[in-house]
């Protein structure tokens, strides 16, 4: 993700708290005392209509823009083909699928260093090497 300055963190009394990222605010929701979620913070622009099929753009935020990292974003539209009925229960499905999910333990500062797992999907062949 773009940062423009070091991340800087800071409460709200209602338990969500504000991540100030450079320019952006993006709200986060607590499920219980140990850990912060930040869901659906968009990395690039839309993939549908004229950027189908080509690489994804960053997205480049206004100045003064905020997220609310409340809720999950859309899952990206695969085919279900051959998968058992659990795999029906999808939910919402929508080319502008380009967001991070992130959990960290609750408290957490700008300055602590945390290890980090990271998963880059590639799509329905990321799990295929090609020679």
């Amino acid at each position: 993700m773009f940062c423009p300055k070091k991340p800087t963190l800071r409460s709200i009394k209602s338990g969500v708290i504000a991540l100030a990222v450079g320019y952006r605010k993006i709200s986060v929701l607590r499920y219980d005392n140990q850990t912060e979620h930040f869901l659906n913070i968009k990395f690039a622009y839309d993939t549908s209509r004229p950027r189908r099929f080509a690489p994804p753009e960053p997205l480049i935020p206004s100045e003064g823009s905020g997220i609310s990292a409340n809720e999950p974003g859309p899952a990206c539209p695969q085919s279900k083909a051959g998968l058992p009925p659990f795999f029906d229960k999808t939910p919402v499905t929508s080319e502008d699928c380009l967001s991070l999910r992130v959990t960290r333990a609750s408290g957490t500062a700008a300055i602590d260093k945390k290890p980090v797992v990271v998963w880059l999907y590639g799509g329905p062949r990321d799990r295929f090497r090609y020679t």
